[in-house]
């Protein structure tokens, strides 16, 4: 597994989720084969990156776009489960412990429910989607050297010129 921006950013809000929700199950593997037992949430990132700034490569903050997903056999679990949530990923105590480590919680905004029929069972799945900024560390390899300082005390005498 790669160590980058994503897997740290997401692991954060997903560590921090469980300081304060201990028992949910919060997953990104959803495969119909392997999944955990209901109730449960799942994660996927449809948007990954949204330029915030003008230079787009050194250190620079971006946004990026995590649904979590509530699923539940019944609708309205699903729908308390994401509210809970969605209370949770606003409240301050979290907000302020993901800006500790460079990650902002930006928006978190509810998506259409999706009911699925697998003909033995029906479950809901109530959708939340955050915008999270993050702080990139990748380093600019391409570019030898690094501006070290400026020394604005220097004077010119136009004649050298």
């Amino acid at each position: 597994m790669i160590n980058g921006v994503y897997h740290r950013t997401i692991k954060a809000i997903v560590d921090e989720i469980h300081k304060y929700k201990p028992d949910w199950t919060i997953t990104k593997d959803f495969l119909p084969d392997n999944r955990p037992k209901l109730p449960y949430f799942y994660y996927e990132l449809p948007i990954d990156y949204e330029r915030l700034t003008f230079n787009d490569v050194e250190n620079e903050p971006f946004a990026l776009h995590l649904q979590i997903t509530a699923v539940a056999e019944d609708n309205l679990d699903a729908h308390e489960l994401s509210h809970d949530m969605r209370m949770l990923l606003r409240s301050l105590g979290l907000l302020a412990d993901l800006r500790g480590q460079g990650i902002s919680i930006v928006t978190v905004d509810s998506m259409a429910e999706t009911p699925n029929n697998f003909g033995v069972a029906v479950e809901t799945e109530a959708k939340l989607e955050l915008v999270v900024v993050a702080n990139d560390n990748y380093d600019d390899t391409t570019q030898e050297g690094y501006i070290k300082g400026a020394d604005f005390s220097t004077e010119i005498n136009s004649k050298e010129i």
